[in-house]
Order: C-alpha cells, then structure tokens, then sequence
C-alpha cells in the first residue's frame, strides 16, 4: 500500500497522513538573474498539521486497491497505526520518518539538484560574416504599411463597385 499512497503524492503533491502530518510539494519557478537561469525547484515539506484525507484519496486508493471506499478508510487507518507503532520508516523513495518522543522528523530523498542545473546565457552580437555589424534599415516600415492599406482599399472599393 506505501507504493500506491507514493504514486498519489507523485500525481497530486499533496498527502495527508493523520496523527503524523502533511507532506506537500512545493515548486519554485526558474528565475533570470545576472544572465544565468535559476534551475526551478521543487521540495517536499513536511507539515504537523493533522489533516484527514480527502473522499477524492479514499476513492484513488480504493480504486488501486480494488476494493471500497470503506474498506480503504480502514486500511489506510491501520496501516498509518502501523508505521508509528515501528518508530521509523522509510515512506518509498519519499523520505524517512522519525518519531522523537513527541516530534515528528521528516528526512526528504527527493533532491532537485541532480536533476536540474542552471543555464548561463551569453548575450550574442548579431554580425555578418565580417565581423561587421549588421544595421537594418527600420525607418521605412511605414510606407510598407501605408502602400498595404492603400492596395487593401482599392481591392474593397473594386469588389463591392464592379
């Protein structure tokens, strides 16, 4: 059951395990600073918060399970009485979980590091094959725009007068 509740952390971030906490995961957009792209990052954090599972991971797990939303409430139940009666466990490739008398350690496996590097980004010059800098000509956009609204007027006026 603990590979069923990872793949419901993996496909929604979020996974409430009563009487121990709440693991969320947590994006950070890649950022542009001084000519170097941030890698984004993503944490899994930990949080003392006793929530209870939503119907919508009752019904994920019932329906891994096969079996229904009951009995999934039952087991899941059980299985969370489980692992804080071994102390520590290993949550699959999530983290470990410690039990300190009353506090609640979570150690992450999850490490966005080795899967994400930043990217230095060199300004380009635009040249020619000289080495000359190339200069476009922008100051008659204009008369491009104005001969395309003249053509398109005499092409209205001929279809609604011929």
């Amino acid at each position: 059951m603990k590979k069923i509740i990872e793949k419901y952390f993996i496909a929604f971030g979020h996974l409430s395990l009563p009487t121990i906490g709440t693991l969320k995961l947590v994006k950070t957009e890649a950022i542009l600073e001084n000519g170097i792209w941030e890698a984004p990052k993503e944490t899994i954090v930990f949080e003392n918060l006793n929530e209870h599972p939503t119907k919508h991971f009752y019904a994920y797990l019932a329906d891994a399970l096969s079996i229904s939303i009951d009995q999934a409430v039952l087991k899941y139940e059980q299985l969370i009485n489980d692992l804080i009666s071994q102390g520590n466990f290993q949550l699959g490739s999530l983290g470990l979980f410690q039990f300190n008398d009353q506090t609640v350690l979570f150690t992450s496996n999850y490490n966005t590091t080795d899967y994400y590097e930043p990217i230095y980004i060199e300004t380009v010059k635009n040249v020619d094959g000289n080495n000359n800098h190339i200069h476009a000509n922008k100051d008659i956009w204009y008369v491009w725009a104005i001969l395309i609204a003249i053509s398109a007027t005499i092409a209205i006026l001929i279809k609604n007068y011929i």
